[in-house]
């Protein structure tokens, strides 16, 4: 949103949850304020105050609150300056319909559509679609077609005048008021094999086929080399149960789609796998798609954050004190230390002091 400042908006940033929004779940947020008004702090502060009920604070709604931070920010610069807000509110909505069914183990067309197509709308105000006829039949006209979130940032800039690029069906970045061709592909704007729902020509597979059991290795040795720098925290995993394989056969080579559970951690994992007549690779694009839970808050805290890939080594306490130097910190993990740093990992950090106190 800076960029709007530089041209003489004024913005604000609202988010209803910033313990876990969209920018600081499991970040560390913005270096720099995005936007001129950023009321993060007032909104963390209403979130820790103790209440009877965590959608109100007091007698008013949290909704509420948030609305009447958005419709001061308009009263205030009405008329006097351009404005922008972008306000971010799932609480209500979250586990309902703010996404689609995620975890589920079963081959369902349902959870991988809804997990790649986001459901997205938008109000048009009625003088704006009179004062704007063309824009508004190219916007109905883009129903349909394959858009993404590059194009909502486009459009913005399209609404406040902001210096566009020429709009191409090849750019990454078209505003919605602008033709988009029936033809752009995930290819044209960077969508990867494994989350593009083009791909029409999938040929189910025998998953316990020896061809199948070889691409869902490979992509578990993937796998395990993304947690291969914390080794000594995450476990080694291995096949436990095949759920289901695809097969896309090209010119170039075939592209399999493989979900399977990998052994200890029970995880649930779908990933697409590349092979030809020399080599097989896969891009690292790999989902989870069970709840993964507290797995993987012992890494988390580290940076690396290999996240719904992993889940702390069972058998630490066999070993040796592990000492991690980071951030000037000393992550200890001992057997008196275990089961707390199973609940929270923040805990297993304390300093080389607090350390030898314990000992």
């Amino acid at each position: 949103m800076v960029i709007f400042e530089w041209n003489s908006y004024t913005s604000i940033h609202l988010d209803d949850c910033p313990s876990y929004g969209a920018f600081t779940y499991r970040m560390r947020g913005f270096k720099n304020h995005t936007a001129k008004h950023y009321p993060k702090h007032y909104q963390l502060a209403l979130s820790r105050q103790k209440k009877t009920n965590d959608d109100c604070n007091g007698d008013t709604k949290l909704h509420k609150i948030l609305l009447d931070l958005f419709l001061d920010f308009k009263r205030l610069h009405h008329r006097k300056q351009p404005n922008i807000a972008v306000m971010h509110y799932v609480k209500n909505s979250h586990g309902t319909n703010n996404h689609g069914l995620r975890f589920n183990q079963k081959r369902s067309s349902q959870r991988y559509v809804e997990e790649r197509l986001p459901f997205f709308s938008v109000y048009l105000p009625e003088n704006f679609i009179n004062n704007n006829k063309f824009k508004f039949e190219n916007f109905k006209e883009n129903l349909n077609k394959l858009t993404s979130p590059f194009d909502i940032y486009d459009t913005v800039r399209d609404l406040t005048c902001l210096p566009r690029s020429k709009s191409h069906y090849r750019h990454r970045s078209i505003s919605l008021f602008d033709k988009i061709s029936k033809f752009r592909s995930c290819e044209d704007i960077g969508i990867g094999d494994h989350f593009c729902t083009c791909i029409k020509n999938w040929q189910p597979q025998n998953s316990t086929s020896d061809e199948s059991i070889i691409v869902t290795n490979f992509a578990i040795q993937t796998l395990n080399q993304i947690t291969n720098n914390t080794r000594d925290l995450c476990q080694i995993l291995s096949l436990k149960r095949m759920i289901s394989a695809d097969k896309l056969i090209q010119t170039k080579g075939n592209i399999y789609r493989v979900s399977f559970i990998t052994s200890p951690n029970s995880g649930v994992y779908e990933t697409i796998i590349y092979q030809d007549m020399f080599s097989i690779k896969s891009r690292n694009d790999i989902s989870r798609i069970d709840s993964y839970g507290e797995q993987p808050w012992c890494v988390a805290k580290f940076g690396s954050n290999p996240g719904r890939y992993v889940e702390k080594a069972r058998d630490i306490n066999k070993k040796k004190d592990i000492k991690t130097r980071s951030h000037s910190m000393i992550i200890i993990f001992k057997r008196r230390l275990l089961d707390e740093c199973w609940k929270k990992a923040e805990r297993c950090l304390i300093t080389e002091k607090s350390a030898k106190k314990m000992d």
